[in-house]
């Protein structure tokens, strides 16, 4: 059995759910829904045979109760998914996805949003949460732990706009909230396959990867680290790989925006990076984009931050 909605996707069957693409409507939690519109989302008019919302519990998390054929399944607000057979203590386990938990942490829709697109865009688009998806299957090659660092990390956030993609290694104020380090996602250039929405991402993760998002302080391509020596190594790798000139003519600048041209290129088209920059393409397979390299640094007692 499967529902979908504006939010998401939950397939169920007896004893298992699966929540895929999952987000609240007002971050970080599902404040300003009611249980009777967001079933009616789930369901799509097909109302479970029993609900229930519960009041913020300890650290502030908001759930929703739903039952399906004597099935319970209760979503918690940061992307949670706790599910259990019929009499199964409800508490016996959770599942955290990273995935989820960025989505909900660190994506984000400008205030105006629909108004700011052109219109053969707006119209197209299933909701405006839509390109919100869109970038999160372009990004999947990302490494889960990555993606985890980048959940939990205290900046970094993605910023869906009309306006031009760039990325503001600053303090940014979105919708009375104020969000540090903001990678602006132009979703015109998105739906027409540009590379500069994935170049203003770069940035974010150069920067990431050197010290957290933290505004004022250095980037990984600035050969620095805070996270870790592996870390620092690539980032040292990088600049050693830039004067070659085998990026485009605008890189010459800064090996940040070599790195983001780069980062762009392998998520893109990792095939013609490989052609035109083969020893920056091999670094990034081996390390940035590595399962295996994430999972090193993990097992050797990577501080991941903890959201």
């Amino acid at each position: 059995m499967q529902f979908s909605g504006e939010w998401g996707t939950l397939r169920c069957r007896p004893g298992f759910v699966h929540v895929i693409g999952w987000r609240a409507l007002e971050s970080p939690g599902f404040r300003r829904l009611s249980t009777r519109v967001t079933c009616a989302k789930i369901a799509e008019g097909s109302t479970p045979s029993r609900t229930r919302t519960c009041a913020p519990g300890s650290g502030g998390r908001r759930s929703i109760h739903l039952s399906y054929g004597g099935s319970r399944i209760e979503l918690y607000s940061e992307g949670v998914a706790l599910t259990n057979r019929k009499g199964s203590n409800p508490r016996s386990r959770t599942v955290e996805d990273p995935w989820n938990l960025l989505r909900q942490r660190k994506c984000h829709l400008e205030k105006g949003l629909g108004s700011g697109l052109p219109a053969s865009i707006y119209h197209s688009l299933k909701s405006l949460w839509e390109p919100v998806t869109i970038y999160s299957n372009i990004l999947s090659a990302l490494p889960t732990l990555l993606v985890m660092l980048w959940a939990n990390s205290p900046g970094g956030h993605l910023l869906f706009s009309g306006r031009d993609s760039e990325y503001l290694p600053e303090a940014v104020r979105v919708g009375g909230r104020e969000l540090t380090s903001v990678a602006v996602i132009s979703v015109p250039q998105l739906i027409g396959h540009g590379e500069e929405p994935l170049m203003a991402t770069g940035k974010l993760i150069d920067h990431l990867l050197g010290s957290l998002c933290v505004p004022g302080e250095p980037a990984l391509t600035d050969g620095f680290s805070k996270l870790h020596p592996r870390l620092e190594e690539v980032g040292r790798a990088v600049r050693e790989l830039w004067p070659l000139g085998y990026g485009p003519e605008w890189t010459e600048d800064s090996p940040s925006d070599y790195f983001s041209w780069g980062f762009a290129r392998f998520v893109l088209d990792r095939k013609s990076l490989n052609v035109t920059d083969p020893l920056l393409e091999k670094l990034l397979r081996h390390t940035i984009f590595s399962k295996r390299f994430w999972s090193e640094i993990h097992a050797k007692g990577f501080p991941f931050p903890q959201g």
